[in-house]
């Protein structure tokens, strides 16, 4: 009975990974919809510029991790999503990484590595697209340099060259 409702799980979670679910919310949708969604966890921005709002969150289990939510100005669609685990140490920053790297490849076992090493540059890193040719993919990237990991969730929207772009008063 355990190995089929294990069975049945794993189903569901390779017809669902279609979908780029982020905290629980599609990010197939508009930055202000999913600032909506945030606010009813008890998130609000504590900054928006121009296609960015941040905030702090917990996410996978992390407390105050900075997210980011990417949109195209002209028309609010989200274009990406990112976490990052910043003002941790190194070794910090490595435990969370293969923390959610096991989940991730649990979870998307087709994902693949691209871990880098060059003179004092570490950078471990791993992606998952869901299909060939799809935008829609997971990065999942630390870098000793910078001493910060992020995850970044790409959604399926294509920006446009020649969008209008939103100009800033102090310019």
């Amino acid at each position: 009975m355990k190995r089929i409702l294990m069975i049945l799980t794993a189903a569901l979670f390779s017809y669902t990974s279609y979908s780029q679910v982020v905290m629980g919310r599609d990010i197939t949708t508009t930055s202000k919809k999913y600032t909506a969604f945030l606010a009813t966890k008890g998130y609000r921005p504590y900054e928006t510029v121009s296609g960015v709002k941040k905030f702090k969150v917990k996410f996978a289990g992390f407390n105050n991790v900075r997210e980011e939510v990417h949109y195209d100005t002209s028309n609010d669609s989200i274009t990406q999503v990112k976490f990052v685990f910043e003002k941790r140490t190194q070794s910090e920053l490595e435990d969370a990484y293969f923390t959610l790297l096991k989940q991730y490849k649990q979870k998307y076992p087709k994902g693949e590595n691209g871990d880098m090493k060059w003179e004092g540059v570490d950078m471990y890193m791993w992606h998952y697209n869901q299909s060939k040719g799809s935008k829609r993919s997971i990065y999942l990237s630390i870098d000793n340099i910078k001493h910060e990991m992020q995850v970044q969730y790409f959604s399926n929207y294509e920006e446009k060259e020649n969008k209008k772009i939103e100009i800033s008063s102090d310019i």
